[in-house]
């Protein structure tokens, strides 16, 4: 399988994933945009070239995360550690598992 649609698998993966741990802690609407946010992670993710492996993974996720950073933030400031959390496991994940899965 390519890289692209490894990532963008991978990506689809982990927002399952995350849509479901979401789902349980915080709120639909929330959980919708976290599963946008990892689809659109496994999008990105093939194709930036600054970074190899986990550490595009998560430096990717912390970027990204930070608009939805602010909007849980808003409305809740407990909520952004399991978000951060699961943004830098699932992004370190899928960086790995992209390079080593697509040689």
């Amino acid at each position: 399988m390519n890289k692209n649609n490894l990532s963008l698998l991978f990506g689809i993966m982990a927002g399952i994933l995350d849509f479901i741990f979401i789902l349980y802690i915080i709120n639909f609407e929330i959980a919708v945009s976290v599963l946008a946010f990892w689809i659109i992670f496994g999008f990105l993710f093939s194709r930036l070239e600054l970074w190899k492996g986990a550490e595009k993974g998560i430096i990717l996720a912390v970027i990204m995360i930070i608009p939805l950073a602010i909007i849980v933030g808003w409305q809740d400031n407990i909520n952004l550690i399991p978000i951060a959390l699961s943004a830098i496991f699932l992004g370190a994940l899928i960086g790995f598992f992209s390079e080593k899965l697509s040689r």
